[in-house]
């Protein structure tokens, strides 16, 4: 399993100081060894520094990770003076190299270089550094130097975001008159004008002001303080506009003529890892089948947009229809118009299971049983199913393509949701184990076994049944895949890295969109892992490109259609070994065919266009 507790040096989990002989204590330390670094970062270990247990930093020479736990730090040995000068993670106290070709006394002497070279660092620190370079996350930036903002633009730095995975692009505000040619990350903004600037930009805001060089820290405080103001009195205006969206959307009403196309209005947000690509689906559908469509996004990795820019979209755009995901989004709408809901996942909203407020022109799309008991409980009326769907524009069967005799799982590992949780990590620890005994045994895990281990060890049902089962489920299916030798295996996605099993058959990431379908047309098999869903969003992709699905077998909590004579279903690692070992299977593209965009969107007209030739009430 992927998981920090279950993860062990020299299958030793009780005592990983056994990794420092002769020392009473785990310290901060700096690995020459980057696995190593991984598998002791994976342990969570805690110290007491100052009096306080804090997380054991793990930095590392070698090659970085994609995504690494958040105590695993990569600091390449020729930056380490630098990076540690000028930043504020936690000194290391300790440098740990397992080369079995130095002697002893080549190790204490390396050791005691380090020391001098820490006893430097903690020196420097002691003294002032203004420049960018010494910051330890890159920020969104506005110079007063457009030179210094044009060397810094070029080195296309990425940015933290309120998502754990996604990135920006750095953004380089600069000053001054405009220099031609620049990076897109480079962007003319004016000292005199930025509260004009900041009012109508689409991008995120700086974070961060690089003030001129001969700037005193009097200058430098008024310059903050009037950019401060600037961004309050952006954002203020920014609310006022929104309102007044608001305001118009309400009284809005969308003429409709039974020959005349609709128009149909969604929005998303490029910090969505699947929801942005369901909508973008369902607008590519819409103008497929003769109507009109109005997607609000981002449209690269500079923006972050404010809810004005979308109802600015709306109230241009006037939709008869809004499809909104996972969000209801209708305190504001006319009366008349058709919100079309379609809940994929257990957000927040729902867990609350209080009421919602729902309008007579509300339709409640669901895509499982499981998210109709939240529903219910906030109220919603005649839920219908809508299961997930594909576009076959693009998942389909490519003859050009040599499809080889391998295995492939595309998808996340998702470590980081456990490892990063330190709090739960006993409880979660407790729950996967009991959940990988029931998965090795083939025993069927309902809603029944979940709620018998929550009460066990005290934990909210929420969690294990969205989070850590998923988490077992597919982990543990991915390490039984990478464990059979008679065929290639290939895993994409993000975290596997950090999983030993895992990692040696571990190929990267793949772009959502062509890079997968070329991914499933050349090869034969593909895993299909879910808790409790056969009608799965990877299972239609799969099938659609031709590629032969073996599905964990939850039929006993999955709503039909199972496809029973067309999927090749296992519960055990031996199930997964005899289905491969016996070469069994054949494409079945009709399925993932079955489920197309197109076809959800025919039946959201047939909705609406119901809905508007009867008379509101």
């Amino acid at each position: 399993m992927n998981n920090a507790p279950q993860i062990s040096f020299d299958d030793n989990k009780a005592d990983p100081t056994t990794l420092w002989p002769n020392r009473e204590t785990v310290e901060d330390t700096y690995f020459l060894d980057q696995n190593l670094a991984l598998k002791i970062a994976l342990q969570q270990n805690m110290i007491l520094v100052d009096n306080q247990q804090q997380l054991q930093q793990c930095y590392y020479d070698g090659t970085p990770f994609k995504q690494a736990p958040a105590n695993l730090i990569f600091v390449p040995v020729n930056e380490f003076t630098t990076f540690f000068s000028a930043g504020s993670k936690r000194i290391p106290t300790y440098l740990y190299n397992n080369n079995q070709t130095m002697s002893k006394q080549a190790l204490l002497d390396q050791q005691t270089a380090f020391n001098e070279i820490i006893e430097d660092v903690r020196q420097v620190r002691n003294m002032e550094f203004p420049c960018i370079e010494q910051q330890e996350e890159f920020k969104d930036c506005y110079f007063f130097d457009r030179n210094l903002a044009l060397k810094t633009a070029k080195q296309q730095n990425r940015v933290t975001t309120m998502h754990p995975s996604i990135t920006g692009l750095q953004i380089c505000y600069y000053d001054g008159d405009l220099i031609e040619n620049g990076p897109e990350n480079f962007i003319n903004a004016k000292f005199k004008d930025i509260l004009s600037f900041l009012s109508n930009t689409r991008l995120r805001y700086p974070s961060r002001v690089i003030y001129p060089a001969q700037a005193s820290p009097a200058q430098q405080s008024k310059i903050t303080e009037l950019f401060d103001r600037a961004m309050k009195e952006a954002n203020s205006q920014r609310e006022q506009l929104a309102g007044a969206y608001l305001a118009r959307i309400r009284t809005q009403q969308a003429a409709y003529h039974v020959n005349e196309p609709l128009r149909i209005y969604l929005r998303a947000n490029r910090l969505t890892t699947v929801m942005q690509y369901v909508a973008k689906n369902i607008a590519k559908a819409v103008e497929s089948l003769g109507h009109l469509s109005k997607l609000s996004v981002e449209h690269n990795d500079m923006e972050i947009l404010h809810n004005m820019w979308h109802y600015k979209q709306q109230y241009e755009f006037n939709p008869h229809i809004v499809i909104n995901i996972n969000q209801l989004n209708n305190h504001y709408l006319h009366p008349n118009t058709v919100n079309i809901i379609w809940w994929q996942d257990p957000m927040p909203a729902l867990k609350k299971m209080q009421p919602l407020h729902w309008r007579e022109r509300d339709v409640v799309f669901s895509v499982t049983p499981l998210l109709d008991k939240y529903l219910t409980k906030c109220g919603a009326k005649n839920i219908q199913r809508q299961l997930f769907c594909t576009d076959t524009s693009i998942f389909k069967c490519q003859a050009n393509i040599k499809r080889e005799n391998k295995v492939i799982f595309v998808g996340s590992s998702y470590i980081s949701h456990v490892t990063h949780k330190a709090r739960n990590m006993k409880k979660n620890a407790e729950i996967i184990q009991e959940l990988n005994l029931l998965m090795e045994q083939g025993i069927a895990i309902n809603e029944t076994t979940i709620n018998h281990l929550a009460n066990h060890v005290d934990m909210d049902f929420d969690h294990i049944f969205w989070n850590l089962y998923h988490i077992v489920v597919r982990n543990k299916t991915v390490e039984w895949l990478c464990q059979y030798s008679k065929i290639p295996v290939e895993i994409y996605g993000d975290e596997w890295e950090f999983n030993p099993v895992v990692q040696p058959f571990y190929k990267g990431s793949l772009q959502h969109g062509e890079d997968l379908v070329k991914a499933y047309n050349a090869a034969k098999y593909a895993l299909v892992a879910h808790p409790f869903e056969v009608n799965s969003q990877r299972l239609n992709e799969v099938t659609a490109c031709g590629c032969i699905p073996l599905v964990f077998d939850c039929r006993h909590s999955a709503e039909q259609p199972h496809w029973d004579n067309h999927l090749l279903y296992f519960k055990t690692r031996d199930d997964l070994y005899k289905i491969l070992d016996n070469n069994a299977g054949s494409p079945a593209p009709h399925i993932g065919e079955h489920f197309d965009y197109e076809s959800l969107v025919t039946r959201i007209i047939r909705i609406a266009k119901s809905l508007y030739q009867t008379p509101s009430m």
